[in-house]
């Protein structure tokens, strides 16, 4: 009866032991050891230990296998197992067991889905970015310890999870090692795993501003360091002049320089530089790039300061436009020997000038073509008459700060007359029509960059006469102006003048019956003291 008993307890121990874990993981594991002499047949004995709630280590019941070969494979579950084994000879007899040996069997080893060894991660952000760790589930696994560590040593993260990933937010531009293990409820976790390496790309860098030329005495090209920037490649590209296209002259690779001194060696012409920003965790900024013109020989700052004051007389090149306007109280005569009357009035009268130059790049003479329209008003009534002149201009340096513009063309202008009539304070009038040359003088001298002075003189002789009210010749008549104005120049493309301008116009033509000695002439004279406003635009 006992030995039936301890037989029947021994089995339901060894039945309960595999129920409660008949729904465990299982692995395939595998013994070989060296073949004794004269065994037959080996008897391998195995022992689980397990954990127990008051976590203490019990072992479980005895599992007992045999094979005829010099080693075992089955399938166990991850747990720290205790091993001994013996032999049996032909006749059944068992040797003595070896001594207790004990070992693990792991988890089986983590494989990783990403992110993957060496890989990088590109993002949209600046500073910080979201990365999710995923990995594929193991057998038996009731958790996973994660630890992540960037390569500067400022992150360090440690975390348990029971999810087969892990989401966590990181600096971007920056290099990570992460692994992950598995462990089940007792304590046994899959073998050491190799880290894996990747990084984090951050925003793209801003492309960096690079300062415009002032002029072409250039000594030094600046530009900002963009925000995360941290080097610069640097190309400096001159034209070549004959093909008309940019070739290599300078190179510079991972600078950390923002200036880039323009040595005096070198030649003038006209460069391009392209600067981009890098950063190492970061994509590369777009390329900025600038042109500009330097002048040959001399760059230094003495001979900048003299070409920097002359700027405010410096007159444009190519095609320009201007526009003025004269306002004042002027004094309007006129002596009629048709009619044998004298009227002398004062009026309130202006000029508005619109005209268009051009001046050629590299040469003294340009063109300049204007119209103008004139009027005054007199007892309510406004009187209006225009002009047109076409002229050449030449352009003279005279020292560092002075220049002198020289005129010369033709003019078309029309010109009132006012006759008095036989009542007393009424008059009638028609217009003079005539042409002739032109020839002017202006004196032009810098204070500073900004801020220049001009004397001007204008002759228009009559000679041709195109209209008259009474159909005679015209006679030769000398008009004029002169004045003082103070020049501003805004910026490279516009000027502003303001000043004073004396102005006198003159027509004259015969009478009908030149039989008095008084009256030969009819004759109609404008003057005044014009307060006169000028600017000048560049295309």
């Amino acid at each position: 009866m006992k030995s039936s008993r301890l037989f029947f307890i021994l089995t339901i121990s060894f039945l309960g032991f595999s129920a409660s874990y008949a729904q465990e993981y299982l692995r395939p594991v595998q013994f070989e050891w060296e073949q004794v002499d004269g065994a037959k047949t080996y008897e391998i004995e195995l022992v689980r230990i397990v954990k127990s709630p008051v976590d203490q280590n019990i072992d479980g019941p005895a599992q007992n296998f045999k094979t005829k070969d010099a080693f075992w494979s089955g399938m166990l579950a991850p747990a720290v197992y205790k091993m001994r084994l013996r032999t049996r000879d032909y006749r059944g007899v068992p040797g003595q067991w070896s001594p207790v040996s004990e070992f693990p069997v792991d988890l089986e080893k983590i494989s990783v889905t990403g992110p993957h060894m060496n890989s990088e991660i590109q993002t949209d952000q600046a500073e910080n970015s979201k990365v999710k760790f995923q990995w594929v589930p193991v057998g038996g696994a009731a958790e996973y310890e994660f630890e992540l560590t960037s390569a500067d040593g400022k992150t360090k993260i440690s975390e348990t999870t029971k999810e087969s990933n892990f989401e966590t937010t990181l600096p971007v531009a920056q290099k990570y090692k992460w692994k992950v293990r598995a462990k089940n409820i007792e304590g046994i976790s899959s073998p050491e795993q190799d880290a894996q390496e990747f990084s984090i790309l951050g925003q793209k860098i801003d492309s960096p501003n690079i300062s415009k030329q002032e002029n072409s005495y250039v000594r030094e090209i600046q530009w900002e360091q963009p925000k995360y920037g941290q080097e610069f490649d640097i190309t400096l590209l001159k034209m070549d002049p004959k093909s008309k296209k940019f070739q290599p002259f300078k190179e510079w690779k991972s600078s950390r320089i923002t200036s880039l001194p323009f040595e005096s060696d070198w030649p003038g012409g006209i460069y391009q530089i392209n600067v981009r920003s890098t950063a190492e965790g970061r994509a590369h900024s777009n390329w900025s790039r600038n042109t500009f013109k330097v002048e040959n020989g001399d760059r230094s700052p003495a001979t900048e300061y003299v070409a920097t004051v002359r700027k405010s007389i410096d007159r444009i090149t190519g095609w320009y436009a201007i526009a003025s306007y004269l306002i004042t109280e002027m004094t309007y005569r006129n002596t009629n020997a048709d009619r044998n009357t004298y009227l002398n009035l004062n009026a309130i009268g202006g000029t508005a000038r619109l005209g268009l130059g051009w001046f050629h790049p590299s040469s003294s003479w340009g063109f300049l073509g204007s119209t103008d329209i004139s009027g005054f008003t007199i007892q309510g009534k406004t009187h209006n008459y225009a002009a047109a002149e076409v002229n050449a201009i030449y352009r003279y340096s005279v020292g560092d700060r002075t220049e002198l513009r020289i005129q010369g063309g033709g003019f078309y202008k029309e010109f009132p007359e006012l006759v008095a009539s036989t009542q007393i304070g009424n008059y009638d009038g028609n217009n003079t029509v005539a042409a002739g040359p032109h020839l002017g003088a202006e004196l032009w001298y810098s204070l500073t960059p900004k801020v220049g002075l001009q004397l001007h003189a204008h002759s228009y002789i009559s000679m041709f006469g195109i209209e008259t009210p009474n159909g005679q010749d015209i006679n030769e008549s000398h008009s004029f102006h002169v004045g003082i104005m103070g020049s501003y120049r805004f910026n490279k493309s516009f000027t502003g003048l303001l000043g004073f301008t004396m102005r006198e116009e003159v027509s004259s033509y015969g009478t009908k019956s030149n039989t008095s000695a008084n009256y030969n002439n009819n004759e109609s004279k404008i003057s005044g003291n014009y307060l006169n406003f000028y600017a000048e635009w560049a295309f």
